[in-house]
């Protein structure tokens, strides 16, 4: 084992302050960093996330670590799988997987360090940090193959076991600038047909995981490179094309985290495809390229009718498909829906007004009018609401 200075530079606040919460318990507890914690750490990269393992019962270890950064036990989320969640920290207990079938969800049994560092993906995962002494524990040459550059399943069954353990593989890589080792590149080929025995569900969370990566056409590469972007999406071959035009779009109007997941979802959907597309998010889809032509022609009130009840995402996917409409998106992204009228309900009411839609209703005119430059400040939308009210709106 090697040494390691834990200095999270550059990590968030409640990371840091996780970490050095679970060091205050480490030597009680036996708490260690792992996974993708302790790989970006030896790469010198900030913590993005906090992945704790403890050796023994998780439910002590869980409560001391809870109230030690301020959150009630109530709060703590626990899992069949041994894990807990404690806000945005992972905790789990060193535990050994069985699966008795290709892709199947494991059974879970506790186990010591060695045995838990021994079910993981790839060498770069299985990487442990004694919180206690900050010691590294590297039992399947993870920081060699980190300086070399490669993705190396430590299993030659790994895909067997967790298809999924391909896209994650990619997301790294691309992360990281990772290329598959040779002989894992050839399990991830051989193995890439039981992306098929996914639910689409499961699939999809992994698969929207990518797409929050920030080189995301990267983690594409590494996926055509060992076919699964054909067993993903067997009819569609513009994947790559498509989706780097989604992210591009939602790149420009500033759409992250979920809301861009679902823009390049709603992009690269097929029928065909392995991965699940909800109704509600179809239907938006579908109103969005209906109303393409509209709003050609809108103007910014109009733009708020059209286009206030569409999430986020759908911006985004509007302006993937519909480049043309370039300008008039970003209008209305950030210009025109931040107009809102002075007034709000209450002054309404203050003025006369009764409860009821009629308030909704004035406030929408009221913005219109705004948009439309035929009010200009509070007092014209006070003097205003006064003549609607009187009947000489």
């Amino acid at each position: 084992m090697g040494r390691l200075s834990l200095l999270p530079v550059g990590t968030p606040d409640w990371v840091a302050r996780g970490l050095q919460a679970a060091q205050s318990l480490a030597e009680e507890f036996g708490f260690h960093l792992v996974g993708g914690s302790a790989r970006d750490l030896i790469a010198g990269r900030p913590l993005s996330d906090l992945d704790l393992l403890v050796s023994g019962e998780l439910e002590p270890a869980a409560k001391a670590l809870a109230q030690t950064v301020g959150i009630a036990p109530e709060e703590i989320k626990y899992s069949p799988f041994l894990t807990a969640r404690l806000g945005g920290i992972d905790l789990a207990r060193a535990r050994r997987e069985r699966y008795r079938q290709a892709a199947a969800l494991p059974e879970v049994a506790p186990a010591d360090l060695k045995e838990d560092l021994g079910r993981r993906d790839y060498s770069v995962n299985a990487l442990a940090i004694a919180l206690a002494d900050q010691s590294v524990l590297d039992l399947y040459a993870g920081q060699r193959d980190l300086r070399r550059g490669l993705l190396r399943i430590i299993k030659k069954n790994s895909f067997w076991e967790d298809p999924t353990r391909i896209v994650r593989g990619a997301r790294i890589g691309g992360r990281l600038g990772l290329v598959w080792e040779q002989d894992t590149g050839r399990a991830a080929v051989q193995n890439g047909r039981l992306l098929r025995e996914l639910s689409p569900d499961r699939l999809g969370r992994e698969i929207d995981l990518l797409w929050q990566e920030t080189n995301c056409p990267a983690c594409l590469e590494l996926l055509e490179a060992v076919g699964a972007l054909a067993m993903i999406w067997p009819k569609r071959t513009t994947v790559k094309a498509d989706a780097t035009r989604a992210l591009r779009a939602c790149r420009l109007l500033g759409i992250k985290g979920h809301d861009r997941s679902r823009a390049v979802r709603a992009v690269i959907f097929d029928d065909n495809a392995l991965l699940a597309f909800p109704d509600a998010d179809r239907e938006i889809s579908a109103y969005l390229l209906n109303i393409s032509p509209r709003l050609r022609q809108a103007d910014d009130a109009d733009l708020v009718d059209l286009l206030d009840a569409v999430p986020l995402w759908g911006l985004g996917f509007l302006l993937a498909k519909e480049p043309s409409l370039r300008r008039v998106i970003l209008r209305y992204r950030f210009a025109v829906r931040r107009v809102q009228s002075a007034l709000r309900g209450q002054d309404l009411l203050a003025l006369g007004y009764a409860p009821g839609p009629a308030v909704g209703r004035v406030l929408r005119a009221l913005r219109h009018e705004r948009l439309r430059g035929n009010i200009t400040n509070r007092l014209e939308e006070i003097e205003w609401a006064l003549a609607y009210l009187r009947g000489g709106a």
